[in-house]
């Protein structure tokens, strides 16, 4: 698992409820978590049955999961992408896909998902006619709270420019 903030956290902690062995690679901090093991990002690779990448996209992020990302990963291996679309190259991931290196792969993001026209977009057309790549909605924090957080930070907002 590529481990990066508050999502990384998260699911670092599900992972462990299940069970699963965890390795993570974090360039920036140190991760000491019991049953926890952190390795450099080739040994995450070659060492894992399933590759999540959590992190934040930024100029060093972008492009981060390419060709050369997903030829080190272990043959058969399955990929999650729950950072941002940018941070995958989608050709590469179809690629991976396509040719079996990848088994499966799940995002809940993809490169240009604001556009209206997603039916275009090549990933949300490859996952149409294969089986081996799920593609969900980037609605994680639409709940209830996060909601009613949202339209109150906004009304406050017009209320002090408005001097209500």
């Amino acid at each position: 698992m590529v481990v990066g903030g508050r999502i990384g956290r998260k699911m670092l902690g599900f992972a462990q409820v299940f069970g699963i062995n965890v390795l993570v690679c974090d360039p920036y901090h140190t991760i000491e978590i019991p049953g926890v093991r952190q390795v450099q990002l080739d040994e995450l690779l070659s060492a894992s049955d399933m590759v999540g990448v959590h992190v934040k996209l930024t100029e060093e992020t972008t492009s981060m999961v390419d060709q050369a990302f997903f030829s080190k990963m272990r043959g058969g291996a399955y990929f999650l992408n729950t950072s941002r679309g940018d941070v995958v190259n989608e050709s590469a991931l179809i690629e991976a896909l396509e040719s079996g290196k990848l088994k499966a792969a799940a995002v809940d993001v993809i490169s240009n998902e604001h556009l209206l026209a997603k039916r275009d977009l090549p990933l949300i057309q490859y996952s149409r006619e294969h089986d081996n790549l799920l593609v969900t909605p980037h609605v994680a924090g639409a709940t209830l709270e996060s909601e009613y957080k949202a339209a109150k930070y906004i009304i406050d907002k017009i209320q002090s420019v408005l001097g209500a």
